[in-house]
């Protein structure tokens, strides 16, 4: 019954893209209150979904952007502030543990998806995955992995 839920609409799978979109328009950095371990420069950041009641994967997407050090050690620009359908706080980061190179963090959307994550910075590369589960349990895993390319052109 999950697996229908998905498709009902379209918008549990919208919801999905729309919130792997902000996730990956995020700077990594967002999820910091400090400075992480990372360079400043142009990143290039491949995002995957998976969704489960999605027999065929969806196939990653690529981005690349520049993280000024500016951009890192001021994470109010970038914090995740939206979600769902656009509107400004649909969903909501609580719960933000950092510890170290390591930061971990719950989400809770106002339609009842809720989520968490877990990001991983080593200085020139960063690992994040979140995982969304909407109100009838539909699950969907989105996965980042970075890597810094050089400078800021």
């Amino acid at each position: 019954m999950a697996q229908n839920s998905v498709f009902k609409g379209g918008i549990a799978m919208k919801k999905v893209l729309i919130l792997s979109a902000v996730f990956i328009l995020v700077s990594a950095a967002s999820l910091f209150a400090a400075p992480v371990n990372m360079q400043e420069g142009n990143w290039e950041i491949v995002t995957s979904i998976k969704i489960d009641a999605v027999p065929f994967p969806m196939p990653p997407m690529k981005v690349n952007q520049c993280f000024t050090k500016k951009d890192l050690e001021d994470s109010s620009k970038t914090r995740p502030a939206t979600g769902g359908s656009g509107k400004k706080n649909d969903c909501e980061v609580k719960d933000l543990v950092e510890t170290g190179k390591t930061a971990t963090w719950k989400v809770v959307c106002k339609d009842g998806s809720t989520g968490n994550g877990e990001a991983s910075y080593q200085g020139t590369t960063f690992n994040t995955t979140m995982t969304m589960v909407d109100k009838s349990g539909g699950k969907s895993t989105t996965t980042m992995k970075a890597k810094r390319t050089g400078d800021c052109k």
